[in-house]
């Protein structure tokens, strides 16, 4: 039962939300501990992305198309933001070295212009 819900919880997290053009938004805490269990997910979820689907270097080629937005409030003051940008909001994070559009690109104001 531990497995499934975290298997649950890690696809719940990692996934780019609905079928409608909002996206899913979670509650966003800049803490030290916050960013740690975001990484161990994320990290979770590509170890077993990678288990079940193991890459091949000759045929996989990777087309990221990003969105992200910047931290928002609710009416009752929390922060939130996408579930996707969580890792895109740290400047120094090794992905976005392999990114080709800029920060402007992806967090810009209007999503259908990017």
């Amino acid at each position: 039962m531990t497995l499934s819900f975290f298997l649950i919880f890690l696809f719940y997290y990692c996934s780019s939300g609905n079928s409608t053009m909002k996206p899913k938004l979670i509650p966003y805490f800049d803490s030290a501990p916050a960013t740690a269990a975001m990484d161990i997910a994320v990290q979770a979820f590509t170890a077993l992305h990678r288990k079940l689907f193991p890459p091949r270097p000759e045929v996989n080629k990777f087309l990221y198309l990003l969105y992200g937005i910047h931290n928002m409030s609710t009416p009752g003051g929390f922060k939130i933001t996408a579930a996707s940008t969580h890792s895109l909001l740290n400047k120094e994070n090794l992905f976005q070295r392999h990114l080709a559009s800029p920060r402007e690109v992806i967090f810009g104001q209007d999503y259908e212009h990017q």
